[in-house]
């Protein structure tokens, strides 16, 4: 399936630029009284207790407030030490003001700063270095967005395609009411399509709408066209073959390999061991696998392969500590 080029890195990095770019340009949308949150489970608006997150709010036409949760409102588990809050404040946020600061429009209770919308570059990276670096996000696939935005900030792939009722649809710019329309109508049959996919570009459009219950919204394409599945804290990655109905799943196990022999080894026992699922040593990487007939196309079936990849993930990460591979 030509899985030999992947490298999950490098993957990553892309992701990550990918975001900032879309971030980027959402920003240079924003207007006055607009806000943009992203978080790693959707923001619910509360006051404690709540996951990491950055909010951006545009103060008229010129200001642009970027906030990074702080300790006031992050859960336990989530909470910032010491040096965490110092990465943040080096990376150009004040640090947070007392539980009351949100009176005072000159401070907040989260890390913050105003610049000017010219900043709009520095904004992005900012927002992007706080969720990699300090809050530990592994990949933009398992971050949500909300927010209130009066025009459309949705970036092509719907990176930025909001979750909304869809009271509110009329409201939105184009781009935004076609990601809300797409999300709601794929949702409606839960088993996902049946189909034959008519061309290359058809069988893409027969996966998104199978990702889509299971992510609800629109899956993230990296730059190389394969759809971003956060699992249980793992990626997966769906391909489509272009010349051919054949779909396929596949998931980084191990990288940096030193021991080839070994690693060999434990692939060939995998093999052996594992059903469905294959594994493939490819320079210091270990990577599992499973394709997918798509002729017809059965997006319930698509579902339970990412199930069974996923438990890869898992099953490999649990075991890791008894096969040391470096």
């Amino acid at each position: 399936m030509g899985f030999s080029g992947f490298v999950l890195e490098r993957s990553i990095d892309r992701g990550w630029r990918q975001l900032e770019g879309r971030l980027l340009d959402a920003l240079r949308r924003m207007a006055g009284d607009d806000v943009l949150v992203v978080s790693r489970r959707p923001y619910d608006g509360s006051l404690h207790g709540g996951e990491p997150y950055i909010q951006f709010c545009v103060w008229g036409e010129r200001l642009v407030r970027i906030e990074a949760s702080s300790n006031h409102h992050l859960h336990a588990e989530s909470r910032l030490d010491p040096v965490q809050s110092a990465q943040l404040i080096g990376l150009g946020f004040r640090p947070p003001g007392p539980h009351d600061a949100d009176t005072d429009p000159e401070q907040s209770t989260n890390f913050f700063i105003d610049l000017k919308a010219a900043k709009a570059p520095q904004l992005a990276k900012m927002a992007v270095r706080a969720m990699r670096d300090v809050f530990g996000i592994v990949h933009p696939a398992f971050l949500r967005f909300s927010g209130h935005l009066t025009n459309a900030a949705a970036a092509p792939g719907g990176v930025l395609a909001f979750q909304r009722s869809a009271a509110s649809a009329q409201d939105m710019g184009t781009a935004d009411a076609e990601s809300l329309a797409f999300v709601t109508s794929a949702t409606r049959d839960s088993g996902g399509p049946i189909a034959m996919p008519r061309s290359a570009g058809h069988l893409r459009q027969l996966i998104e709408e199978a990702l889509a219950p299971v992510l609800s919204s629109r899956p993230l394409v990296d730059d190389n066209g394969d759809f971003v599945v956060p699992y249980h804290g793992n990626l997966l990655f769906v391909r489509s073959v272009d010349d051919s109905p054949v779909v396929a799943v596949f998931a980084q196990l191990a990288s940096g390999i030193t021991d080839l022999e070994a690693a060999a080894e434990r692939v060939w026992l995998l093999n052996r061991e594992v059903e469905l699922v294959k594994f493939y040593l490819r320079g210091d990487r270990i990577l599992a696998g499973c394709t997918l007939p798509a002729s017809p196309f059965v997006g319930g079936q698509l579902r339970i392969v990412l199930s069974l990849v996923g438990q890869v993930c898992q099953d490999f990460e649990q075991t890791s500590t008894e096969h040391s591979l470096s």
